[in-house]
C-alpha cells in the first residue's frame, strides 16, 4: 500500500475578542500574518471573532451593521490571496432577514471556499441568531475537511453527519478562548500580555477518528 502522504499544518489563532470589528479585524490581520511567518498553512480562529459574541457582549447588531462586517471580510479574504494562507473565522452573518452565527472559510488565493452556520443554538443564542440547517465539507489541499461551532461539540449527530460524509478533519472555534488567562491553557496568558501567536499541530492521515483541530486547544503551547 503507497503512504498517505499527505498533511496539513493548522494553527488556532485564539485572539481576544471585542465587540468592535475594526479592533478584531485588526488582530486577526496580525494573526494571519504571524501564522504565515511561522509557516502555516491553515490558521483557525474563534467563534465571532471578527464582530464578537452577542450573547457575551450584552446586545444585538443591527442590519445596518452590515456592509462594514462585509468589508471586513474582504479584507480578510484579500489577506489570504497576499499570505497564501488558509483562515477560518468566525462572524455574525446578516441574511437578509435575521443574523446567524457562521463561520467562513477563504482558501490561500483569497477564494470563498465554505460558511457554515451554527446549527445548534444555547439559550441565550436564540435572542440573537437563527440556527443553521446543515453541515458543510469542502476540499482542502486532498483533504476532507468539516465545519463545527462552539456548541454543537454537545450534539454527537453534528459528527455522525460530517463522517458519514468522509471528513478527515474538523474546524471548530469557540468564543472566548483567548479572552481570560485559565479559560485556554495553551494560550489565553500570551494574549493577555501581548499580540497573539498562534498556536499550531500537524495534521497526518490515520486511520482513526478525524482530527478536530479547534481554536480552544492546541496539542503545541505557544511560547
Amino acid at each position: 500500500m503507497t503512504p498517505d502522504a499527505r498533511g496539513l499544518y493548522v494553527g488556532a489563532a485564539q485572539i481576544a475578542i471585542t465587540d468592535s470589528v475594526t479592533n478584531n479585524l485588526t488582530h486577526i490581520l496580525d494573526a494571519m500574518t504571524r501564522g504565515a511567518d511561522m509557516g502555516l498553512e491553515l490558521l483557525v480562529f474563534p467563534e465571532t471573532a471578527l464582530t464578537g459574541y452577542s450573547p457575551a457582549i450584552g446586545h444585538g447588531r443591527e442590519a445596518g451593521e452590515w456592509p462594514a462586517i462585509e468589508e471586513a471580510l474582504g479584507r480578510i479574504a484579500e489577506a489570504a490571496a497576499r499570505l497564501g494562507l488558509w483562515v477560518a473565522v468566525g462572524a455574525e452573518a446578516w441574511t437578509g432577514e435575521a443574523w446567524m452565527n457562521r463561520v467562513y472559510v477563504y482558501s490561500d488565493l483569497g477564494a470563498a471556499a465554505a460558511t457554515y452556520d451554527k446549527v445548534h443554538l444555547t439559550g441565550s443564542d436564540t435572542a440573537y441568531y437563527v440556527p443553521g440547517e446543515r453541515p458543510t465539507v469542502f476540499d482542502l489541499r486532498g483533504v476532507r475537511v468539516g465545519l463545527q461551532i462552539c456548541y454543537d461539540v454537545r450534539f454527537p449527530e453534528g459528527y455522525r453527519a460530517l463522517l458519514d460524509a468522509g471528513v478527515e478533519v474538523i474546524l471548530q472555534g469557540f468564543y472566548g478562548s483567548g479572552a481570560t488567562p485559565g479559560r485556554s491553557p495553551c494560550s489565553a496568558p500570551t494574549c493577555a500580555r501581548g499580540p497573539p501567536r498562534p498556536a499550531a499541530t500537524w495534521w497526518r492521515p490515520t486511520s482513526r477518528a478525524p482530527c478536530r483541530s479547534s481554536s480552544r486547544r492546541s496539542s503545541i503551547p505557544r511560547g
